[in-house]
C-alpha cells in the first residue's frame, strides 16, 4: 500500500541473492558549515577555528542507530539491484530489464510496472522466479512467486458514501491493507499458494504470512516499513530508532514542495541495495 520510486514515474526491478557480503561503506555526505566573515577578511585573508558537528558510529549501535544492533533485520546474504525502466506499461522496456537482471545472476526478479515482464523472464529459465505487480490475475505462470495486486472496489465505496455524506474530506487519500483495497496473491483467504512457494524457506513463508495478517488487521503499515532505525547503502543514519516517516517523507525527495516539506524523502537506497541513484536535475 505504498509506492516507491514508481510514484515518480521510475520503474525497477531486482532482487539478487549471492554469496554473503559485508555493505559497502563508503564516505559519506560533505560537511557543510557557514560562517560571517567581514568584507576586509575577504579581501585579505583569514584563519578561523570552525567547529563541526560530523556523526560517527558508537560501540553500542555501530552505526545502525539500535539499541540492539542484532535486532535490525537484514538479509545478510542479499543483494539488490536495479534496472531502470522509466515506464509504467512498456511490455519490450520491461521484459529487458527483467532479462537483464536475470544475465547477471538474480535469483528473484520483481517489478513495479503493470506487465508481466519478471515471471516471463523467469518460465525462460531454470531455478528462477519472477513476482509481479498490480493484478490479481497476473500470475498465470508457475515461475511467478506472488503478486501484489490493488482492490479499488471497496475503497471507491467508501470515499463515495463519505462524499455523498459531506464527511470526505478532499485531498489525498492513503489506505492500507487492512480497509479490502490491497492483496497479496497466493496468500490471501481461499487462494492456493503459487508452486515456487514451497521451494522458499519455511522461516521466510512464515514472516510473510504473520507481516500480511498485521497488514490486514490494521497493526502494520506503511510507517512501520519506514520506521528508524534505517541505513543506506553508504552507511549512514537515514531516521533514527523510534523515528517514522510521514506522508511528506514518502511520497517526494527532500526537501519537498512548498508547503509540503520533507524532512527526510525517498532519495536514498537502503543497505544491501547495490545499484546507484541517479543524478537529480
Amino acid at each position: 500500500p505504498f509506492g516507491g520510486f514508481d510514484d515518480f514515474g521510475f520503474g525497477s526491478f531486482g532482487s539478487r541473492a549471492r554469496g554473503r557480503r559485508a555493505p559497502r561503506r563508503e564516505v559519506g555526505q560533505d560537511i557543510e558549515e557557514h560562517i560571517t566573515i567581514t568584507f576586509e577578511e575577504a579581501m585579505f585573508g583569514v584563519k578561523k577555528d570552525i567547529p563541526i558537528q560530523r556523526y560517527t558510529p558508537c560501540d553500542t549501535c555501530e552505526g545502525t542507530g539500535a539499541e540492539d544492533p542484532s535486532s535490525v533485520k537484514t538479509c545478510p546474504e542479499c543483494e539488490v539491484d536495479i534496472r531502470w525502466i522509466f515506464t509504467w506499461h512498456d511490455p519490450i522496456v520491461e521484459r529487458e530489464g527483467a532479462d537483464s537482471l536475470f544475465d547477471s545472476g538474480s535469483h528473484v526478479v520483481m517489478t513495479g510496472a503493470d506487465t508481466p515482464a519478471a515471471a516471463l523472464a523467469a518460465a525462460d529459465r531454470e531455478g528462477v522466479w519472477g513476482i509481479n505487480y498490480d493484478w490479481i490475475g497476473g500470475c498465470t505462470l508457475d515461475e511467478c512467486l506472488t503478486s501484489p495486486y490493488w482492490v479499488w472496489g471497496p475503497v471507491f465505496a467508501e470515499i463515495t458514501e463519505q462524499a455523498m455524506a459531506g464527511t470526505y474530506e478532499y485531498g489525498w487519500h492513503y489506505f492500507d491493507a487492512d480497509v479490502g483495497g490491497l492483496g497479496l496473491y497466493g496468500f490471501m483467504e481461499g487462494q492456493e499458494p503459487q508452486p515456487g512457494i514451497a521451494d522458499l524457506p519455511e522461516e521466510d513463508v512464515q514472516l510473510v504470512k504473520d507481516t500480511l495478517a498485521k497488514m490486514l488487521a490494521g497493526e502494520f503499515t506503511r510507517f512501520n516499513i519506514f520506521t528508524g532505525p534505517i541505513t543506506d547503502n553508504q552507511g549512514n543514519l537515514v531516521i533514527e530508532e523510534g523515528k517514522s516517516f510521514q506522508y511528506n517523507d514518502i511520497d517526494q525527495f527532500a526537501p519537498g514542495a512548498e508547503g509540503l516539506e520533507a524532512e527526510y524523502g525517498m532519495y536514498w537506497w537502503n543497505e544491501n541495495i547495490i545499484a546507484d541513484l541517479p543524478e537529480l536535475e
